[in-house]
């Protein structure tokens, strides 16, 4: 054996068969620039497109879900801050001492129109459980708005249920039961007053759940999710 054969050891069969494996798995003729090619083609042609679609559609989600909490904000603010004018005998809540029917009627339509879009809106792109909680939540505020009036029919129920929600805590605090007789101009109006501001306030306040149910919901229709992704990849 030369000195020239002993330097040069061979490789070990480990080495060797996985550098002749991996020359079998790369074919000779395909250059790799060609499959870098290829790859770059098949991002641009399809998964770029699904990324931008869900981009494009949680932007979309973004702005209905804001106009969505908007209106909803707008709407029970007007509903109860105007109920709360009534409450107060403001003019032109009060004609010759007398309640005014016809303006507090329009409130009524108003807040019954407004409430059914937003309810419809919630039923076309939100899960149930929002939709439960605001069809919840506005049949509270009409009943509430209607305590402001000289209506008795639906009073007591009313009172109930206002109690309940709020909690005997709350309610004794507001002086709740002040509510329990119509008070226009009547005696004891300033306290009644009081305490209806006091629970039409905290009714309003409680919008803000509404809202938060709604901007951590995923609207129906819009590729927000990583799961979607794999359904806009798919043909």
């Amino acid at each position: 054996m030369t000195v020239v054969e002993q330097a040069v050891p061979s490789a070990p069969p480990r080495v060797v068969a996985r550098h002749e494996r991996w020359r079998m798995a790369w074919p000779s003729w395909a250059p790799k620039t060609l499959i870098v090619t290829a790859g770059l083609t098949l991002a641009t042609a399809w998964v770029f497109p699904a990324l931008t679609h869900q981009w494009q559609d949680r932007q979309k989600a973004r702005e209905l879900s804001a106009g969505l909490v908007t209106q909803i904000s707008k709407q029970t603010s007007q509903a109860l801050v105007t109920s709360q004018f009534f409450s107060g005998g403001r003019n032109p809540f009060l004609v010759a001492h007398q309640f005014n029917q016809k303006l507090f009627n329009q409130l009524d339509l108003d807040w019954r129109d407004a409430s059914a879009e937003i309810a419809g809106q919630l039923q076309a792109y939100y899960s149930p459980a929002v939709l439960d909680r605001w069809e919840t939540y506005l049949r509270l505020v009409e009943k509430t708005y209607f305590l402001a009036t000289i209506d008795t029919s639906r009073r007591a129920a009313t009172i109930r249920t206002l109690r309940e929600h709020f909690g005997d805590t709350n309610w004794k605090r507001w002086h709740g039961d002040l509510l329990r007789k119509p008070w226009v101009e009547g005696a004891g109006a300033l306290a009644a007053i009081k305490a209806y501001l006091r629970v039409s306030g905290a009714l309003l306040g409680e919008s803000s759940k509404i809202d938060d149910a709604v901007l951590h919901d995923h609207p129906a229709g819009f590729s927000t999710q990583p799961i979607d992704i794999v359904h806009d990849l798919l043909p």
